[in-house]
C-alpha cells in the first residue's frame, strides 16, 4: 500500500471522530494543491480535489448517490477551487472510499486529476447504481419503520422537529432535541431483546437525558403498517418535504421503490420505553461501575429487558418523551 493511501485512510478515521462540518487536508500534491476530505453537516462524505480545469465533462457522471460539482474554500486568505465528489447515501460509503483511493492511485501515477476522476467514476458507476437500486434488507426495513413510527409521533406535535431525526446519519442516537436524545430499537423477537451496536450507543449525551424506545413488530402480509404508508402519513403534515426526502434517501429509501417496500407489512405488537439512567443495564466507556479496557474500540451486545423495571425506566411517560423530542432550539 502506498504512503498516500495510508494517509488517506488515516484521515478518514480521524474525520469519523470529529463533528459534522469538519475537513481534513491530505499531504498529497496533485499538481494544483493538496487533496481534502470533508464530512458535511448532513453526514455526507466529500473528496475535494483542487483544480482550475473545466469540470463540465464530469457532471454527466453524477448519479442519485454520487454528486459531482465544484466548490471554493478559503485557505490562508486565498480562494481555492475544488472538484467536489460527494456520496449522498450512507450505505454507499464503502464504495465511495474505494473510489477515493483509486483516484489517488491514478493521480500518483501522473494521470491528470480530471481524467483520473472520469475513469474511476466510470468504472464504479454500475456498482453505485446497483447498490442504490437494492431495497433495504429485513433488519434495515424493520429499523427504519421503527424510526418512522417515532418520527410521526413527534411531527404530529411539531412539524418543525423534522431535523431532530438524525438516524439516517448513523450517529450514536437516532433523535436529538435540546434537552434529550432518544435511541429507537425495533424487533421481531418475541421478547424484549434489543441489540446494541456500539459502546457509545447508550451513553447519555452531555447535559441531556437519554431514552430508549422499543417497537415490537410482527411481519404479516395483511398487516396494518408499511414503510410507504407511514411515509405518506408523515408527508400529510406541514413539514419540509424536500428535507424529509433527503433524509429518507440517506437511510436508503427512495420513493420510486414504494411498491416494492409496500409488499412488506407489519403489525405493532407493543411499544416499550425506558429512561437510560444509572439503573439501566448497559456497557459504557464512561467511568462508572463497568470498566472497559481503552484498547476495546468496538463492541456489540444484546440486552434482555424482559421483566426489567426501575424507579424511572418503565414509569417514564411516553407522551412526555414525545413532547420533549418535538422541541426545537
Amino acid at each position: 500500500m502506498c504512503e498516500e493511501i495510508k494517509k488517506l485512510r488515516s484521515a478518514w478515521i480521524e474525520l469519523e471522530q470529529q463533528p459534522d462540518g469538519t475537513s481534513r487536508a491530505i499531504a498529497f500534491e496533485t499538481g494544483e494543491g493538496d487533496l481534502r476530505i470533508h464530512r458535511d453537516k448532513e453526514g455526507n462524505l466529500h473528496l475535494l480535489i483542487p483544480t482550475q480545469k473545466d469540470i463540465r465533462s464530469l457532471l454527466e457522471l453524477s448519479t442519485e448517490v454520487l454528486s459531482i460539482s465544484e466548490t471554493e474554500k478559503i485557505s490562508n486568505g486565498q480562494t481555492i477551487r475544488f472538484l467536489d465528489l460527494c456520496c449522498l447515501e450512507l450505505r454507499c460509503n464503502e464504495a465511495f472510499l474505494k473510489i477515493a483511493e483509486k483516484i489517488v492511485e491514478r493521480i500518483k501515477t501522473g494521470i491528470p486529476s480530471i481524467k483520473s476522476v472520469a475513469e474511476v467514476i466510470s468504472e464504479f458507476r454500475d456498482i453505485l447504481i446497483s447498490i442504490s437500486s437494492e431495497i433495504l434488507n429485513r433488519s434495515q426495513r424493520v429499523g427504519l419503520l421503527g424510526e418512522l413510527l417515532f418520527l410521526k409521533e413527534i411531527i404530529s406535535k411539531n412539524p418543525q422537529s423534522l431535523p431532530n431525526w438524525i438516524g439516517p446519519r448513523r450517529k450514536a442516537h437516532d433523535f436529538y432535541a435540546p434537552t434529550c436524545a432518544t435511541e429507537i430499537k425495533s424487533s421481531e423477537a418475541r421478547g424484549r431483546i434489543v441489540k446494541i451496536s456500539s459502546l457509545e450507543q447508550l451513553d447519555t449525551p452531555e447535559n441531556k437525558k437519554l431514552y430508549l424506545v422499543l417497537y415490537q413488530l410482527d411481519e404479516d402480509p395483511n398487516g396494518l403498517l408499511s414503510i410507504p404508508g407511514v411515509v405518506e402519513e408523515i408527508n400529510n403534515f406541514s413539514l419540509d418535504s424536500l428535507l424529509f426526502e433527503k433524509k429518507l434517501a440517506q437511510a436508503g429509501y427512495r420513493y420510486e421503490k414504494a411498491d416494492a417496500y409496500g409488499e412488506f407489512r407489519y403489525n405493532l405488537r407493543g411499544t416499550h420505553y425506558y429512561s437510560v439512567d444509572e439503573s439501566f443495564p448497559k456497557l459504557s466507556l464512561k467511568p462508572g461501575k463497568w470498566k472497559i479496557s481503552p484498547h476495546i474500540s468496538k463492541a456489540q451486545y444484546e440486552i434482555n429487558l424482559n421483566g426489567f423495571s426501575s424507579n424511572s425506566s418503565e414509569h417514564t411517560d411516553f407522551e412526555t418523551i414525545i413532547s420533549k423530542m418535538a422541541e426545537v432550539a
